[in-house]
């Protein structure tokens, strides 16, 4: 039985683009998820999906030089996937983050299983609760849409596509720090009120300890007004989805 020279680079080329997308991926590029189980998981998807992809890898490189290019090419572009579908999660760390310092919990931080280091606890809810709606509207297939969709967009790299890839994601951090602030733009307005209020209170009545007694009803009303405020996350992952695949696409494309 003799081996497809050209189907087992295919299959080299689809593994290694899928470990590196995976290695950054917002669903199992935390550090709570094995590494053996990423590689199966690599290895399963680019067994299912070599035959589909086969045909825009291109031949069989004649030489080292060429083969050592190719596959730094594969793990650039999978990082590249990864790492932009990961900055559309970036919006709820930045609203949850900000809300914690507006509403008073700044101070208590927990590990974060995903990123491994602590963060505070209204970030690591928004993020968590972002990754669940991510999950439940199909995410995971966007994902793997975007992996097979990258060979058709992007069969090469060139020094077009780094300048392309440094534009859009300047372009996206922007993006997504607005989105932040528009997701916590309504806690932080009723933190807002609540501190003016405080502060008359203390202006008038100098004596009253009005920030150390108001500090658990602005916990109270800051954490009322996120319940409140909860549905709307759902638009929000849609939208930081949107705008993450379509930056992609552009650096894929080689458009700024």
């Amino acid at each position: 039985m003799s081996i497809d020279a050209a189907l087992f680079w295919a299959f080299i080329v689809v593994f290694i683009r899928c470990s590196a997308m995976l290695l950054v991926s917002p669903v199992l590029g935390g550090q709570q998820t094995p590494a053996n189980i990423r590689v199966m998981i690599s290895m399963a998807l680019s067994a299912a999906l070599v035959f589909v992809i086969q045909p825009t890898v291109g031949n069989v490189p004649q030489d080292i030089y060429t083969m050592v290019i190719a596959i730094a090419q594969e793990a650039v572009v999978g990082l590249m996937i990864g790492m932009f579908i990961s900055m559309a999660f970036a919006a709820f760390q930045i609203a949850g983050s900000f809300l914690d310092m507006q509403v008073g919990l700044s101070s208590s931080q927990v590990m974060n299983p995903v990123s491994g280091i602590p963060s505070t606890l209204l970030s690591q809810f928004k993020y968590m609760l972002a990754m669940a709606i991510f999950l439940s509207i199909g995410g995971h297939q966007l994902l793997i849409r975007a992996f097979i969709k990258s060979y058709d967009v992007m069969p090469s790299m060139g020094a077009l596509h780094m300048n392309a890839i440094e534009s859009n994601v300047l372009q996206l951090l922007g993006q997504v720090l607005l989105l932040g602030i528009q997701i916590a733009a309504p806690v932080a307005a009723v933190g807002f009120i609540i501190d003016a209020a405080l502060g008359f209170i203390n202006k008038a009545v100098p004596q009253f300890p009005a920030m150390i007694v108001g500090m658990p009803a602005k916990i109270i009303m800051g954490l009322l007004t996120l319940s409140i405020a909860l549905p709307a996350i759902v638009g929000g992952v849609q939208v930081s989805v949107d705008l993450a695949t379509d930056a992609l696409w552009n650096a894929l494309r080689g458009v700024k």
